[in-house]
């Protein structure tokens, strides 16, 4: 076991090199930093917490629900594991 994991670890990083390169290669076509820098000064603050508010408040009901009712996040898990 110890060995199959150790070879997964050495394939993983050789493939590290090319997922960077292919990042790079994607990012080169895509939004550049400078576009990203100056459409941030372009977008009110109070903009991007109005965007982002509805999902961090989804995260805190889910995460609510996952305290109230523990059995939720087990319920996938014994489905699949019987």
């Amino acid at each position: 076991m110890g060995t199959a994991l150790s070879a997964f670890a050495r394939e993983l990083g050789s493939l590290s090199k090319v997922i960077d390169d292919d990042i790079e290669r994607r990012l080169g076509q895509g939004i550049r930093h400078r576009e990203a820098e100056r459409l941030a000064r372009e977008i009110p603050m109070r903009t991007i917490y109005r965007g982002v508010a509805p999902f961090i408040f989804a995260d805190l009901v889910l995460l609510a629900l996952l305290a109230v009712f523990p059995a939720i996040a087990l319920w996938l898990p014994r489905l699949l594991g019987s």
